[in-house]
């Protein structure tokens, strides 16, 4: 029979962990085994490194440890390089997000924004001199000249925060940081998204596909197959990288296909087309053979080059889904368009539809039908 053992010799069970309270941050719970109790010990990441402070007892001493570890850290830390310039500060960024696995076609377009820049920036400028005057300045010569928009600011002030930074500016004193109402140096953001949502008409792809067709060059039936695809489904560009054959089915009962498209977190929908629509789907299929039919830079590039060489503004993916949103109003509700479209937000579809003046004629002619019935006019 075994022996009992003492009461005072049992182990004793370590109490559970403490929760933090939501108003401290960077502190985290550590055991004590001298003192047999939870204390709290502060960390902060300074220049990629985690740095532990001090074990104590109260979580409000812990978080006041970790205040003046922070200030310290400040205190110490090195200025700008004054002998960095603006354009070496943009070819270490370039550097860093190569080496930390970014994609050279990102690097491509961080590139191509800095030779904007170029035009309104002095690239051998010292970086230490950079204000948010001249942020201020940069944006607004570029919204004069460019006719940037919101999404363009937002671009260009994400890439000079990271230059800056690389040249040494600490995150509160970066003079390109956003804010909520306004830019830096008091610049107000544009009113808008995109002022002008550029669309076509149904006959206008009719003209620039045959216009695309008469140059016979070697890629030209591919490229006029893509505008008018593109026209007719409203599928987006990564949507187009997506598609496979197998996603396409030609027998349906009006004639047509349907196109089993892959949007945007996961979502599935059906986009129909017409039947005389077929052989253009069909070619484009066996084009890509069993890999995409188009990369969504590929996909740019073609369009970039088609509206330079044919003289067409605003020829991109985006007009031609706007395009295809817009002729589907002339009989479709927007329930049927939203699903089409793959949005999930009514809003969202509005924003799509092209302002069409004859629709508006046509919705007048009703109205007074209407309101006149058979009546003979005086």
């Amino acid at each position: 029979m075994s022996a009992t053992k003492n009461p005072a010799q049992r182990r004793r069970r370590r109490p559970p962990k403490p929760k933090r309270r939501a108003s401290y941050s960077n502190i985290y719970p550590r055991w004590m085994a001298s003192a047999d109790a939870w204390g709290w010990r502060p960390a902060i990441k300074h220049e990629g490194s985690l740095i532990w402070g001090p074990t104590v007892r109260t979580q409000k001493e812990a978080f006041e440890a970790a205040q003046q570890m922070r200030s310290e850290l400040a205190t110490i830390a090195e200025l700008p390089d004054v002998s960095m310039t603006i354009s070496e500060a943009f070819d270490e960024t370039i550097q860093r997000l190569l080496d930390g696995g970014g994609s050279p076609i990102t690097a491509k377009g961080y590139r191509a924004r800095f030779d904007i820049w170029e035009d309104f920036l002095d690239p051998e400028a010292p970086i230490a001199q950079f204000t948010a005057d001249d942020v201020r300045a940069l944006i607004r010569r570029r919204r004069e000249r460019d006719g940037l928009h919101a999404n363009g600011v937002r671009q260009d002030l994400r890439v000079l925060h990271r230059v800056l930074a690389v040249g040494g500016f600490p995150p509160d004193k970066n003079p390109a940081r956003k804010r909520t109402k306004e830019l830096p140096g008091g610049v107000d953001w544009p009113a808008e998204k995109q002022p002008d949502r550029p669309f076509f008409t149904m006959a206008q792809v009719a003209d620039i596909e045959r216009r695309v067709r008469k140059s016979a060059t070697p890629s030209s039936t591919f490229h006029a197959d893509l505008i008018v695809f593109l026209a007719v489904t409203g599928i987006r560009s990564f949507e187009l990288e997506r598609l496979r054959a197998h996603d396409v089915s030609f027998d349906d009962e009006q004639g047509g296909g349907t196109i089993k498209v892959h949007g945007k977190r996961g979502g599935i929908r059906r986009v129909a087309f017409h039947a005389g629509d077929k052989p253009i789907v069909r070619r484009l299929l066996e084009h890509a053979g069993t890999g995409p039919i188009i990369s969504p830079v590929g996909l740019s590039t073609i369009l970039k080059r088609l509206a330079r060489r044919l003289g067409i503004p605003g020829l991109n993916a985006r007009a031609l889904r706007r395009t295809f949103a817009t002729d589907m109003s002339d009989g479709s509700d927007l329930r049927t368009i939203q699903s089409q479209l793959g949005h999930s937000q009514l809003s969202t579809t509005q924003k799509y539809l092209g302002e069409r003046i004859e629709l508006a004629h046509a919705a007048a002619e009703r109205r007074h039908r209407r309101l006149r019935g058979s009546a003979q006019e005086p």
